[in-house]
């Protein structure tokens, strides 16, 4: 019984490190946001100017402008600041777990006759059996 009883030790003694280790962190305050624009607004920014530049509107200042604003979001991330880089404009999601609308989005077929023209572009009455 010694084998069980040094491997529960040395499993407890892991566990009272990690605990010790995620109670300091948590203790720690948040990095502090350096003085300059927020990141937001550096993202809203480089959101600007990515888009004038898809669009052919960039102008000579536009590359280095993005270079300044690229380095001061990596300063934020090397200084420890969260940035938050979710896109929070995408389609709303349907929740985990609910069912799609039926036939999947697809409209269906009009009714019969209320298209003008189809008639002549419908099935001719020579493959029609019913009749004689």
């Amino acid at each position: 019984m010694g084998f069980l009883d040094d491997l529960k030790r040395g499993a407890n003694n892991l566990a009272d490190s990690i605990n010790r280790g995620v109670s300091s962190a948590q203790q720690q305050p948040p990095a502090p946001v350096p003085p300059g624009p927020s990141p937001e607004m550096l993202l809203r920014d480089l959101g600007a100017l990515t888009y004038l530049g898809h669009t052919g509107r960039s102008e000579e200042q536009s590359e280095a402008e993005v270079a300044r604003i690229l380095a001061a979001l990596y300063e934020l991330e090397r200084a420890g600041v969260a940035i938050d880089l979710r896109v929070h404009s995408a389609a709303a999601q349907p929740p985990p777990g609910s069912v799609p609308p039926p036939g999947g989005g697809v409209q269906p077929p009009p009714p019969p006759g209320s298209v003008p023209g189809a008639e002549e572009s419908g099935p001719s009455s020579a493959g029609d059996l019913s009749q004689p």
